[in-house]
């Protein structure tokens, strides 16, 4: 059961958001491989589990994944999930124990990188949106 999910829509291609994936799991410590199962797991768009070779844009792709868990050494999980809506992706970011300390960890990343780099409007919407559900 997670305990919440942070959701963010950011104006970048698949490459540059996986990008910030490494980034995120090395900034937590985390691994996509799953420590009772020694393999990636993920799931497709159609919610089946799939397991991948590598963490890569033609793995993630070629095999329609929407989300994958991200581990550390005691176990816990940060489940990152991601869809595209019309030309921006939209990443969440469930945990389903730990007092939200990985979420802050993530918002964290993501104020810094917003705060570092030009973002304009498009179409006079804002091109990074932060929700919580």
């Amino acid at each position: 059961m997670t305990i919440g999910t942070l959701r963010i829509t950011l104006p970048q291609n698949f490459d540059n958001l996986l990008d910030d994936l490494k980034n995120i799991s090395s900034l937590l410590e985390l691994k996509p491989v799953n420590p009772s199962f020694g393999k990636i797991l993920a799931w497709n768009d159609e919610g089946d589990e799939v397991e991948l070779k590598e963490l890569s844009a033609d793995e993630l792709m070629g095999k329609r994944v929407q989300s994958i868990s991200f581990w550390n050494s005691d176990g816990s999980d940060l489940v990152v999930s991601w869809q595209l809506v019309g030309d921006l992706w939209s990443l969440g970011f469930s945990e389903a124990r730990g007092a939200y300390s990985m979420l802050e960890k993530v918002f964290g990343y993501l104020a810094r990188k917003m705060s570092m780099h030009p973002f304009r409007t498009s179409n006079d919407q804002p091109v990074m949106v932060f929700g919580f559900e």
